[in-house]
């Protein structure tokens, strides 16, 4: 599993290098009418993705799909007021499936909601939308960077990155708080770009949790520029989904990027405090 996501995730990077070199493409365009934007892209192709948005599994695996969808809406949307406007009201306008169309603009949602509550001021870069400013958190700091992932640290890594969902301020570098050159990323200068496993929590916890599967995943997505840094690393929303499979809740913990891409997920995340007790 973990050769299979890298592999994609590696030909994912590609595809973010591609698509800001066209950057020009992204530029927000004047608003159209219905007809007009069906008129525009009635000769594209039909952009869609069956399944879970939320799995990064899934959406890294479609990145080549999705990235060129969330684009579709990006270039229909602008900052109005301190808030991020679709000028899109459904994915058929432009081609694109439903469920990325709500993926999206819910989490432009999010943003917005953010950008109310606290009165930060958010900005357009050419991969998406971020934020004018970078926060502080009172549980990390840049001198706590370092955080290493190993291969077959299972349970240490989950914690890692649990503690980091909860804590890591948006608008800060992923690479501010991680430390890619000596995680187990590595290779061509860079590095497979992520890191990935599935736990059996039986396994690693005992009986009272059979049914639950929790994984971690985490990417460095500016490893096609042979760096850590860029804009597709910068943290701008954390998304929280959760349903119900055989009885079980699952959720889905993501630190996201401009163009909503996960560059850190945790399934279970409610079961951190526990693999910390066990394994801290």
């Amino acid at each position: 599993m973990k050769t299979n996501l890298t592999s994609i995730v590696s030909t994912a990077i590609g595809c973010l290098f591609i698509l800001s070199l066209a950057s020009c493409l992204n530029q927000q365009q004047a608003a159209l009418t219905p007809e007009q934007l069906l008129e525009t892209y009635k000769d594209s192709a039909f952009l869609a993705i069956d399944g879970d948005l939320y799995n990064p599994e899934l959406i890294w695996g479609e990145v080549h799909i999705y990235l060129p969808a969330f684009n579709r809406l990006f270039r229909h949307s602008h900052i109005e007021n301190n808030q991020i406007v679709l000028d899109v009201t459904s994915g058929k306008q432009v081609r694109i499936s439903e469920n990325i169309f709500e993926y999206v603009r819910e989490s432009f949602e999010l943003q917005n909601k953010t950008a109310r509550e606290t009165k930060r001021k958010i900005k357009r870069l050419n991969s998406g939308y971020a934020w004018e400013n970078q926060t502080k958190s009172k549980s990390l700091s840049k001198t706590d960077s370092g955080i290493v992932l190993k291969r077959g640290e299972h349970p240490q890594n989950f914690i890692k990155l649990s503690k980091l969902y909860n804590n890591i301020p948006s608008g800060n570098h992923l690479s501010d708080y991680i430390n890619f050159k000596y995680s187990d990323m590595q290779g061509n200068g860079v590095g497979d770009v992520s890191i990935y496993a599935t736990m059996n929590a039986l396994e690693y916890l005992g009986k009272g949790f059979e049914n639950y599967f929790p994984s971690y995943y985490c990417c460095n997505a500016c490893a096609y520029q042979s760096s850590f840094k860029c804009e597709f690393n910068i943290v701008t929303d954390y998304s929280y989904n959760i349903y119900t499979e055989n009885n079980i809740d699952v959720s889905y913990s993501s630190i996201r990027n401009p163009n909503r891409l996960p560059l850190v997920t945790i399934k279970h995340i409610k079961l951190y405090t526990i693999f910390e007790e066990y394994y801290s």
